[in-house]
């Protein structure tokens, strides 16, 4: 949370937990708003993603002791 990589994080998870209950109403347009609360989720992970330099992302391998 103290990096902006991980205040991204934190929104993406807050605008797709919005989804999750904006999708419980059977409104129509509670509905949308739930898809376009997704997709915004969706972009703000993409940006975080995109943020971070390949070497931070890439897979480490296991340590088997």
């Amino acid at each position: 949370m103290h990096s902006g990589y991980g205040a991204l994080i934190l929104a993406g998870l807050i605008l797709s937990a919005a989804g999750d209950v904006l999708l419980i109403p059977a409104s129509r347009k509670a509905f949308l708003a739930g898809l376009i609360s997704f997709l915004l989720g969706h972009v703000v992970y993409a940006l975080a993603f995109i943020g971070q330099s390949p070497r931070e992302i890439a897979p480490r391998p296991f340590l088997i002791v």
